[in-house]
């Protein structure tokens, strides 16, 4: 995700992103189902920031590529936060 992430160039996904990137490591560093359904839970609210942009625009790439990229680290986050009701 780090090429991908330096290639959008707005200055509030690159800010947003450092919080996403230290979460998502704080994340894979945690033991049990439990633990890590605690930081998906704030790695999600940390993307529905960048999703909820007031500057985002349909026709812009990096609001594209910004929206992908969020989309898939939500549902990433979805999915561990379910598996914690599995274990």
């Amino acid at each position: 995700m780090e090429k991908e992430s330096r290639a959008i160039g707005c200055p509030k996904f690159l800010r947003q992103e450092d919080a996403i990137k230290g979460i998502t490591d704080t994340l894979n560093a945690a033991k049990g189902a439990a633990a890590k359904a605690e930081f998906a839970g704030e790695l999600k609210k940390a993307v529905d920031l960048l999703l909820s942009c007031e500057d985002h625009d349909d026709k812009e790439s990096d609001c594209r590529n910004c929206h992908f990229i969020g989309q898939i680290r939500r549902k990433t986050a979805d999915l561990i936060m379910r598996a914690r009701n599995l274990a």
